[in-house]
């Protein structure tokens, strides 16, 4: 009996942590879009800063300012939007996006006129617990997707560049969504099925 009890905590401990895990994804279609070009006009403006219609906000963890641009100047060069006239930017700390309702996927382009590319992103749910970290790579002047899903409904996330203060992240043309795709096994399964109704 005990045996049996240790082997249910075993795999109920495991499959906890299957749940948790947030997985590289490539673009998707979203169910909420962030371009930056309704947010507010071109400058600095104090933070959080209501992004996604209004269904989250968007804070810089250090200034608590985020900046809408239509360029910007570093160490590396210069950056231009992605695709219409504007984008964002948390130029001092993490760039923590919060929203009001509970996140399966996000994703968007990410980019930096700092010297190193790459970061880091940190998930939190509804209750502020992390439930994972992982890291991101990306190019300097090069605007480069970023998406993650997760198993577990996340709220928050917090996106790290890897340079320091003034050379922050810039962000265009973000999506996300409550419902995650399907699994790769999951449409196997899904077109398993329906070959064999048909064959029957």
């Amino acid at each position: 009996m005990l045996k049996q009890t240790a082997a249910l905590l075993a795999l109920a401990s495991a499959s906890g942590l299957a749940a948790a895990d947030v997985n590289a994804i490539g673009e998707f279609f979203g169910e909420s879009f962030e371009t930056f070009e309704n947010v507010a006009t071109p400058g600095a403006h104090p933070s959080p800063l209501s992004v996604f219609n209004g269904t989250a906000t968007l804070d810089d963890s250090i200034a608590h300012t985020i900046v809408i641009a239509f360029n910007f100047f570093g160490p590396a060069g210069e950056v231009l939007p992605l695709g219409g006239n504007l984008f964002g930017a948390s130029l001092a700390g993490a760039a923590v996006f919060e929203f009001d309702s509970e996140i399966r996927q996000f994703g968007g382009y990410v980019n930096t006129v700092g010297l190193n590319g790459g970061g880091t992103a940190v998930f939190r749910d509804g209750e502020g617990e992390i439930i994972d970290t992982v890291a991101f790579t990306s190019e300097a002047l090069e605007w480069t997707w970023i998406g993650w899903e997760s198993d577990v409904a996340f709220t928050t996330i917090e996106l790290t560049g890897a340079n320091g203060v003034g050379q922050g992240l810039l962000f265009d043309n973000l999506t996300v969504s409550s419902v995650p795709a399907p699994s790769g096994m999951a449409v196997l399964s899904l077109g398993f099925i329906a070959g064999a109704r048909r064959r029957r």
